[in-house]
């Protein structure tokens, strides 16, 4: 497992929403010394399956199903909690 990992699952049924939540992840501000991952869900049969696959294929300690968009400054503020 690596402590220092943070993945973002993403469970796709609309590309250009994909997009846009690409480009966003792109943006966040990573603490020093983490790093992040982005795992594409597609053709899940449902929404629970589709986070589980993609939580069961991340080594990452941390994982965030994503829903919606995340605001830019998410990390910094959760990572404390950890």
């Amino acid at each position: 497992m690596n402590d220092r990992q943070v993945a973002f699952i993403i469970c796709v049924n609309n590309e250009r929403k994909y997009e846009e939540c690409r480009y966003y992840l792109g943006r966040l501000r990573v603490p020093d010394g983490y790093g992040t991952d982005v795992i594409r869900i597609q053709g899940a049969p449902s929404m629970a399956a589709g986070y589980n696959a993609g939580m069961a294929g991340s080594d990452a300690k941390y994982k965030v199903l994503i829903l919606r968009i995340l605001k830019l400054g998410i990390l910094p503020e959760i990572t404390p909690l950890w």
